[in-house]
């Protein structure tokens, strides 16, 4: 009977997709809706019915589940026509576990898009802005999961391909699926995850990255990262008030040697009451890192991030935070994180995906603040080097999101980055750019 009622509303996503599509892109969505989505996941329906009975004969307990995400993104670089990207991400997935804890997970996921932008490669658009979100159907996900420790159910291992993010609860800097772009970043490894009390440890180890411009993208690097690499990340919640967390990241990357690199750190965050109506909010991040391997670069640079602010719970639980990134150069070479999230620093316009060899120095405002059912946040950078004294730009960014039922969202969100046009600069950061989107998400 789930089967049934998943397809019923698997092609009305599909639709809503069609329905928002402009006129002249509709018919081409109305043939990869029959030719390609429905198709895709009639068979896996199929599949998933028939192995269903294999499935109850190994697992105690089976899931059957998915996602569907529509999106249209507009980009603006002052360099390249405007890009506009309709895109269509769809998962499905099966999960099945049993009382001795053993589990098994496999997850299919599919994207599909039409208008004018170059998806990072692979369809050879050469004219219009970027928007990396390449066509393709692909394993996004496939693991089998056991507890290492008999008897112990905090402790989980994953062997297999995995979203792997290391985070403390707000950010994940420097592991990421990058959940943000329509195909995900995944890894392929192991991952063990152990929790005790109010401490918690994650360790990963990769040795190959699934990259989001997608396995058919015909430059290798681009379409995947051949590294050898491991990551330990320990925290323990003393109270809201004290969080302490410590990490170790040891990537050796085979193609690109630059990156290859140990990073060694720790933070202290939380959020404490002034009064009954106003919290303080605090961070504290420092890190050391050196290059290792073959990476030429044998110099040390530091990271520190900071953040002070305010919560008033009866203002809108509004949340005012002044914070400050940076990343550390001798002005050749600087401190990176090749692995971790783009979009969630240094502005959402993403110009600094690719990090400047001088460095960067982040100082922002942030306001997120919830009104009746929508979630709503403004930021504001304004980005420097940390060698030279060059002034890179500024850059406003805000964004709305609510519900239209339970597992149906939906957000609207722009970026504009304004350059600053100084000679040291490096071009494409000069260059003002603006991008938006507007999308509606659901799982089942």
């Amino acid at each position: 009977m789930r089967p049934t009622l998943r397809l019923e509303f698997v092609v009305s996503s599909t639709q809503l997709a069609i329905f928002i599509c402009p006129l002249k892109y509709r018919s081409r969505l109305l043939a990869l809706d029959s030719a390609v989505v429905r198709n895709v996941f009639l068979g896996l329906l199929f599949i998933g019915t028939t192995t269903s009975v294999l499935a109850d004969a190994i697992f105690d307990s089976t899931d059957w589940g998915g996602s569907i995400r529509a999106r249209v993104e507009s980009v603006d670089d002052s360099l390249n026509e405007r890009g506009t990207a309709w895109t269509l991400r769809g998962t499905t997935h099966f999960k099945g576990t049993n009382e001795k804890g053993f589990g098994f997970f496999a997850e299919l996921e599919g994207v599909y898009g039409f208008g004018e932008y170059s998806d990072g490669g692979s369809n050879k658009n050469t004219t219009h802005a970027t928007i990396a979100d390449p066509d393709g159907l692909e394993l996004n996900r496939f693991y089998v999961s056991f507890s290492p420790i008999d008897g112990d159910s905090n402790t989980s291992m994953k062997i297999g391909r995995f979203n792997c993010n290391h985070d403390d609860g707000i950010i994940d800097r420097y592991l990421s699926n990058i959940g943000w772009r329509q195909n995900h970043r995944t890894y392929d490894g192991a991952n063990l995850e152990s929790q005790w009390g109010k401490s918690k440890l994650r360790t990963s180890y990769i040795f190959n990255v699934n990259r989001v411009f997608g396995e058919g993208n015909p430059n290798p690097v681009r379409a995947n990262f051949d590294v050898n690499g491991i990551g330990i990340q320990a925290d323990h919640a003393y109270s809201q008030e004290v969080n302490l967390e410590a990490y170790l990241y040891h990537f050796v990357f085979e193609d690109l040697p630059r990156f290859s690199t140990r990073t060694v750190g720790g933070k202290v965050f939380g959020e404490s009451p002034l009064s009954e109506n106003l919290n303080i909010v605090y961070k504290l991040d420092i890190a050391t890192q050196e290059g290792v391997d073959e990476n030429p670069n044998r110099a040390r640079f530091s990271y520190i991030a900071t953040t002070i602010g305010i919560r008033v719970p009866e203002f809108f639980n509004s949340k005012f935070a002044f914070n400050t990134e940076t990343f550390e150069s001798n002005g050749q070479e600087a401190f990176i994180t090749p692995l971790g999230s783009g979009h969630a620093f240094f502005g959402w316009a993403d110009k600094f995906l690719t990090q400047p060899q001088t460095g960067i120095r982040d100082f922002f405002l942030t306001w997120d603040m919830n009104v009746r059912e929508l979630g709503i946040k403004f930021r504001w950078h304004s980005l420097a080097s940390d060698a030279g004294a060059i002034d890179y730009g500024s850059e406003f960014d805000w964004s709305v999101s609510g519900k239209l039922r339970e597992n149906l969202s939906w957000t609207v969100k722009g970026a504009i980055y304004e350059g600053d046009n100084n000679a040291a600069n490096r071009s494409d950061l000069r260059r003002d750019t603006s991008k938006f989107w507007a999308w509606v998400s659901t799982t089942f």
